[in-house]
């Protein structure tokens, strides 16, 4: 039995909906292509692939910024993510880039406050909070986009097609 097989398609076009076993399978075929068809639209839309970048490029800049806490270790996360941007500016490949917005001499000068503090001040959080800024309006766009696709009536769903065919069925 499939996932959805509890929901009971309603299809405006037709009178009744679907009620018999047979219209019922082919109405929660329909369904499921149809929600397949919604998560491959979402996959492939600029605006949801910049705000999951965003997001992932947080998630990392959190996790560097914890580990800058400690001695040793966040230092290296640090300045390898500082070496990462640089690669990323001289071959254009923006994944390495955790802060793009951000100036580079803003994550070097922001490495300063590593001496008076032994290493304990977490200095990469600033490159994050300040990266953060403009991520923020990315990922909240993609999210009202990923909610624009999932909720958005389907056209494909009412098309002349699709209601004939299920006119075939409902007989």
């Amino acid at each position: 039995m499939l996932y959805f097989a509890h929901m009971k398609y309603e299809n405006p076009e037709l009178a009744g909906g679907v009620e018999d076993e047979k219209n019922q399978e082919v109405a929660e075929a329909v369904l499921v292509m149809e929600r397949i068809r919604r998560l491959m639209e979402i996959t492939r839309d600029p605006v949801v692939c910049k705000g999951a970048e965003a997001f992932l490029r947080t998630v990392v800049n959190a996790g560097i910024s914890g580990a800058d806490l400690g001695m040793g270790v966040g230092e290296v996360l640090s300045w390898s993510a500082h070496a990462a941007k640089l690669i990323a500016i001289k071959f254009e490949i923006s994944l390495l880039n955790t802060t793009p917005d951000v100036p580079f001499w803003v994550n070097i000068l922001s490495e300063a406050g590593e001496v008076p503090t032994l290493g304990t001040a977490s200095t990469h959080s600033l490159a994050s909070i300040l990266q953060l800024i403009p991520d923020k309006k990315r990922m909240g766009t993609g999210v009202e986009k990923v909610k624009k696709i999932w909720r958005g009536r389907d056209q494909a769903v009412h098309t002349p097609e699709v209601t004939a065919a299920l006119e075939t069925f409902a007989k």
